[in-house]
Formats: C-alpha cells, structure tokens, sequence
C-alpha cells in the first residue's frame, strides 16, 4: 500500500515538474527561433557572430562522411559566414586529418561553390586547408584546464591532480603569476 501511495507522489510530482514553462533559448538567431526568447538573445547573436569570424574555419564534421557534399551542419555555417564575409570578407580555413588529397580538394570546391550560390562577393574571400583562427591557448593553461576538470581518481595519471579548490591556482597561470 505504501509503495503505491508513494507511486502516486512521485507521478504527481513529475507531472507538476514537467508542466513548467519551457526555458528560455539564449541564442536562438542564428540557430533558430523560440517562442520563449531570452532578453539576452540579442546580445548573443554579436557574440556568436564574432567567435565565428576569430574562427573561420570548416572541418570535416560539416560533410557527409566519405563524400565532398555538405551536411545541415555545414550548409547552416556557411550561409552565417555568407553573412559575415560579405560585409568584413577574409578567409575560410578547411581544418581536416585527411591525408586523401582529392577529397580535401573537393570539399574546399564545395565550400566555394556554396558560397558562390549565396550571392556574395568570391573576390575578397579565400577558402584554403588550415587551422581555425583565434589565438588559442598555451601549453600551461591547457594544462591547468585539463588537470582542473580531471575526475579526482584519474589525478595520478597526469601527474598532478586537480585543484582542491574550486579556482586554487587559476591566478597562477591566467593571471600571469610564475
């Protein structure tokens, strides 16, 4: 009896729980839409757009794979930097591990020849084979990144663990300390 009273608190509370609104998308545009949007989302469209054009890059992800033809994922990518490169123009860097030169080839083809059906400018814009741009980060703080969010069984492995603290020895590294 108590198993079933407790079934029964549990299922109206899942009900109550699942009920609520939905949450609001923070970055909808260029993603999307949302019916519930944030009053944030504005403001995020700058920055996604601006991290997109610190990165330029495409990469083996945004193809069907085994072949040179661009997936959903690519072709959304490529109509925002359509967006972005006509206005500020640049270059777009294919980052792959493929050493199948002809495939390489013919993927960078496909990015041009979809940038070329959005109606944009090709003469200021170059698509070449590269690392995406930015300037990343240094060996200590991919390090530090690493150790910090290592689980705290696996910290031998590495050598060192992680901070006991939640920020202990960012400072040091970030903050330029020794």
């Amino acid at each position: 009896m108590r198993t079933v009273i407790s079934l029964a608190m549990v299922g109206v509370v899942v009900t109550t729980v699942g009920c609520g609104q939905p949450p609001n998308r923070l970055n909808a545009p260029p993603q999307g839409t949302s019916e519930n949007p944030s009053a944030l989302q504005d403001a995020f469209v700058y920055m996604v757009d601006n991290a997109m054009l610190e990165d330029l890059s495409m990469a083996d992800i945004h193809f069907v794979p085994h072949s040179a033809d661009l997936n959903g994922l690519g072709a959304r990518r490529l109509e925002r930097y359509a967006k972005l490169l006509q206005v500020y123009g640049g270059g777009i860097r294919f980052a792959t591990n493929s050493t199948d030169k002809e495939m390489v080839d013919k993927r960078i083809e496909s990015i041009e020849a979809y940038l070329a059906t959005t109606g944009i400018t090709m003469k200021r814009i170059k698509i070449a084979r590269g690392l995406p741009g930015g300037e990343g980060m240094t060996a200590r703080e991919a390090i530090l990144a690493k150790n910090f969010n290592m689980p705290s069984g696996d910290q031998g492995k590495s050598g060192k663990g992680a901070p006991q603290s939640s920020l202990a020895g960012l400072g040091a590294i970030f903050g330029g300390g020794k």
